[in-house]
């Protein structure tokens, strides 16, 4: 009888803890937990890529990806700047390694960044403040408005985090290009990819000379130092 209850007391405590880690793998899969223990690998991440930029960042959450086998860091709404010039980011997720992050390794293996529907304008003002060149201030103030949003995914190698590859999607919205006060171009819409070298742009639309012009898609390929249709 004795034999039969500990079996007894020992299934249904058996039953409890793993009830519990269910429980806790579902909350941390589906809602995470506040930490600011991951503010610093973020912002080193950034520091890394180069010391003039910045982040400011709200509440960072942990959360369980058991499919993708990895630890992902989660934060919404944060500033990246530049000196006093700054993008709006929707989210930013750092994907870490499940099996090193338990060793205490963290090993990044993505970074995924979203910005919010940005102004061109404000892009353009980060953009000079971060690396200035007077030719790239002349072309870039050629844009008179118009809206950008840009997803990027920087991958990691599991084994040098220095090397990583990395890909940019983005949209423009109603952009209007006044090139030296001699042309304008106005109603400007399109997507973007960058990825493997190659610049591709989709669905195109555009006004000139109150023409419209529209193309499915156009490619830019790199190659060594030059750029070909």
């Amino acid at each position: 009888h004795f034999i039969k209850l500990m079996r007894k007391y020992t299934f249904i405590s058996l039953s409890i803890i793993i009830g519990f880690l269910i429980l806790i793998i579902f909350y941390l899969s589906s809602f995470g937990i506040k930490t600011n223990k991951f503010n610093n690998i973020i912002n080193e991440q950034i520091k890394n890529f180069d010391q003039n930029l910045s982040l400011d960042l709200n509440d960072v959450y942990l959360k369980l990806k058991l499919k993708e086998k990895t630890i992902k860091i989660h934060t919404s709404n944060p500033k990246l700047f530049s000196g006093n010039s700054f993008i709006e980011l929707s989210k930013i997720d750092v994907n870490l390694g499940l099996i090193k992050f338990l060793k205490n390794d963290n090993s990044i293996k993505k970074i995924e960044i979203t910005t919010k529907e940005n102004s061109i304008k404000n892009l353009t003002d980060f953009i000079n403040s971060y690396k200035f060149s007077l030719q790239q201030f002349i072309i870039l103030n050629q844009i008179e408005k118009g809206q950008i949003k840009i997803t990027a995914n920087i991958y990691f190698d599991k084994d040098n985090q220095n090397n990583y590859q990395y890909s940019v999607n983005g949209e423009i919205k109603e952009a209007r290009l006044n090139i030296l006060d001699r042309a304008l171009i106005d109603n400007i819409n399109f997507s973007f990819k960058i990825e493997n070298k190659n610049l591709i742009f989709e669905n195109i639309k555009l006004k000139f000379e109150n023409i419209n012009f529209e193309s499915a898609k156009t490619t830019i390929k790199k190659i060594n130092n030059n750029f070909e249709l």
